[in-house]
């Protein structure tokens, strides 16, 4: 069949497939006309169709914000419609197939499947409605959410050996973001009250050091954050001064992009192809420069999940009653989602013992198989009876 019949068929059928790049890359440059950014195009010279380049095309042309809105809409139409596809009959709980090795940076990712699963519920809302409210306890128990703080940062800090950022890390009251962001403004207040006074610069010097833990350059940082390169550059270098091994350890890792393989202090491998465009030299570098953090937090959680499955077999041992029992429901990048008894008692036994795992067993355990000590790994506890971002309290 030639090319002529796939377009007749695109006219006569009102379905369209946005998952297709060939029909969304036609749709939104033949059909739309829209005009393509110059940076956003392919090393085969086709317009983009990237998140980066929908992006600058939804702040261009203010109307394609309902066209996203209707593809988010017809996809969680689609999920919801096999939601129960993750259940389990004899748990009657939602859970995912997970995959150990799915992502190329080594992180847990859920199986594929027909509908969505807990830990891939969108967090952002849809005409107002919170998707992951759909997603409740048992009777007469609650949602325990842990998520893990400041961990690229502190993995860093560990596999930079940079001694003022391991110092820093080692008074739990410090908070990085507002220290830096303190120093590149020169803001004359207390660094307890930078958040709360000065909390848009904050949150900018937060998402410029994140975007370098995951290989972001300076250019796409001012372009993400929608702020002035200079800007940019003052933060890192700020950054840079009070914490010198980082930029050696990211100019290292960047130089080993030169291989064919790039391997983390675990022993995981990420193979590359050979690059045949400087687009995809400079991904290689981004890669290098991400995979040591990402794949070691890959490790970090699994660790973390053989440790907690240890503690909650041990905690419902003591329970008789099978209502009284606590499930691990779902890890979530560097989160973890219990199902614990609605008993105030329950919920300081596992709180503790969880504590104890994140603070004192994870950097042991870390030390003794791998001969990496890094600072400790504070959590974040949230509790709730629904999924959702406002039912969930910290505690």
């Amino acid at each position: 069949m030639n090319k002529g019949f796939y377009k007749k068929k695109l006219k006569k059928s009102s379905h369209f497939n946005h998952k297709s790049p060939k029909v969304v890359r036609r749709f939104l440059y033949d059909t739309l006309a829209l005009t393509p950014m110059a940076e956003h195009y392919t090393p085969t010279g086709k317009p983009g169709i990237s998140r980066k380049a929908i992006k600058d095309l939804i702040e261009k042309y203010p109307n394609m914000r309902a066209l996203r809105q209707i593809y988010r809409l017809k996809e969680l139409d689609r999920s919801l419609r096999f939601i129960d596809y993750y259940l389990n009959p004899v748990t009657t709980h939602n859970h995912n197939n997970f995959r150990q090795m799915g992502a190329k940076t080594a992180r847990v990712t859920a199986g594929r499947g027909k509908g969505i699963g807990i830990q891939q519920a969108p967090s952002d809302k849809i005409d107002g409605y919170s998707i992951r409210r759909a997603f409740i306890p048992s009777d007469k128990k609650l949602l325990l959410d842990f998520d893990f703080e400041g961990e690229e940062l502190r993995l860093m800090a560990g596999l930079s050996k940079d001694k003022n950022m391991l110092n820093y890390f080692s008074n739990k009251e410090s908070d990085l973001h507002s220290y830096i962001t303190k120093k590149t403004f020169e803001l004359n207040c207390p660094l307890t009250s930078v958040k709360k006074l000065y909390n848009d610069k904050r949150k900018l010097v937060k998402g410029i050091i994140f975007g370098i833990t995951y290989g972001g350059t300076s250019h796409g940082l001012a372009r993400q954050n929608n702020c002035e390169l200079e800007l940019v550059e003052k933060i890192l270098d700020t950054f840079y001064k009070e914490f010198p091994s980082l930029k050696k350890y990211f100019k290292e890792k960047a130089e080993l992009s030169v291989k064919l393989y790039i391997q983390n202090i675990v022993g995981l491998e990420r193979r590359f192809k050979i690059p045949r465009f400087k687009t995809e030299r400079k991904k290689r570098e981004r890669v290098s420069k991400n995979f040591g953090v990402q794949s070691l937090g890959s490790v970090v959680l699994k660790i973390f999940l053989i440790e907690a499955h240890k503690l909650i077999l041990d905690f419902n041992r003591t329970k008789k009653d099978i209502k009284d029992r606590a499930y691990i429901l779902a890890p979530r990048h560097d989160e973890l989602l219990l199902e614990i008894p609605g008993n105030t008692d329950d919920h300081k036994v596992i709180i503790d013992g969880i504590k104890n795992i994140a603070e004192n067993i994870l950097p042991d355990r870390l030390e003794s198989l791998f001969q990496f000590r890094t600072a400790s790994l504070p959590i974040e506890i949230k509790i709730g009876n629904s999924y959702s971002d406002t039912d969930l309290k910290k505690i």
